[in-house]
């Protein structure tokens, strides 16, 4: 589960449906589950536990990304993309290397404005 705490900026466009925006903030990141699973000539399916795979189970980072909206109706149909770059080394063990979550994310749907 990620919760963001981000802040949003619209770009004016003066009589025009169309609003782009950009957006940038942080997260922070809690693992709710685990697991391993691979298919193909050798097929495994573990959790973490069982597997006993060093890592952290929580996350921080910045977010960012932008957008547009485009009014239509009642609300706006919206596109958006984001990039999350984790701070946290995610590895347990220093003999493990290191591991960093890196998103990057397309979302579209429509949203009332109220």
């Amino acid at each position: 589960v990620d919760i963001p705490l981000i802040a949003k900026a619209y770009i004016p466009t003066k009589g025009s449906p169309v609003m782009p925006f950009l957006y940038a903030g942080g997260f922070a990141g809690f693992e709710t589950s685990c697991g391993l699973s691979t298919s193909g000539a050798v097929t495994v399916d573990v959790d973490c536990e069982t597997a006993d795979v060093g890592r952290q189970t929580n996350d921080y980072g910045v977010v960012f990304g932008g957008g547009t909206d485009v009014r239509l109706g009642p609300g706006a149909i919206t596109l958006d993309v984001e990039y999350l770059y984790g701070l946290r080394n995610l590895a347990d063990d220093a003999d493990t290397g290191e591991a960093y979550s890196r998103v990057f994310s397309f979302a579209a749907g429509y949203r009332l404005i109220l």
